[in-house]
């Protein structure tokens, strides 16, 4: 999500100039975390009360600056080839004058006029409808390897910050009608192996609660715990044990 705020007085000129480039500061919100962003915008003349604002340039994006490093280690040794850690967000948007004169409504349809009028933008967006059990397979195996759901140390409770991955998740299950998923939590060896088995069942259960509490059917969700006995890396280092701290997600039925 893109937000910003434009000043009417760096605009004062338009209606002459018809269009001018100057720079805008925007927040980039991705996967729950907000980072500001500042860059040069074009800005166009449509009417008295709307505005197109578009990039200029593609803006860069670290994954490190939104937690994503992990999770893109984990697709690099997956799929055996090596990623960019960083991606590139344009926008193009029209802007309604935000005053008291307009009629809401009228403004609505102001928008959407000039909005129609503007070329379409390049957009990657996800099909609708189910999906079939060769893509549901696939979504649930990239969502285990994000390494984005969170625990505080030796807690089952889930960090505010898991939400955007399990409410993807949702979405995916419930466009997954046929199938049966098995949410699997995993620990490192830190401790005993009774305690890290009830840990990690712990922490499975608590992902099932959190998608039945989204409408998600109870008997769609299996939660199992394995402990430390699954690991996919040494638990020599911090890295290791952090990739065996995990949650994944497998087709059952």
């Amino acid at each position: 999500v893109i937000s910003t705020k434009i000043d009417a007085s760096a605009l004062a000129d338009l209606p002459t100039v018809k269009r001018k480039t100057i720079p805008l500061a925007f927040n980039l919100d991705l996967h729950g975390v907000s980072k500001p962003f500042e860059a040069n915008v074009t800005v166009t003349y449509l009417s008295e009360d709307l505005v197109a604002v578009s990039s200029t340039a593609p803006v860069s994006v670290a994954a490190s600056d939104f937690a994503l490093g992990g999770g893109i280690k984990k697709l690099e040794e997956a799929a055996g080839v090596v990623i960019v850690p960083s991606a590139t967000v344009s926008f193009d948007f029209v802007f309604a004058r935000n005053s008291g004169e307009t009629d809401e409504d009228d403004a609505d349809d102001q928008t959407q006029q000039a909005a129609a009028s503007q070329p379409a933008a390049s957009t990657a967006l996800e099909p609708e409808g189910n999906l079939d059990n060769e893509a549901c397979t696939g979504r649930f195996e990239i969502l285990s390897r994000t390494d984005n759901i969170y625990f505080p140390s030796g807690s089952s409770q889930l960090d505010p910050r898991s939400q955007p991955l399990l409410n993807s998740l949702v979405d995916i299950i419930m466009r997954c009608p046929e199938l049966t998923i098995e949410v699997g939590g995993h620990t490192d060896s830190d401790g005993s192996d009774t305690s890290n088995l009830a840990l990690s069942e712990r922490r499975a259960g608590a992902v099932k609660q959190y998608l039945v509490s989204k409408n998600v059917p109870d008997s769609r969700i299996r939660s199992v715990g394995y402990g430390e006995s699954r690991p996919v890396a040494p638990n020599t280092s911090a890295e290791g044990k952090q990739r065996n701290r995990r949650i994944e997600f497998v087709v059952v039925e």
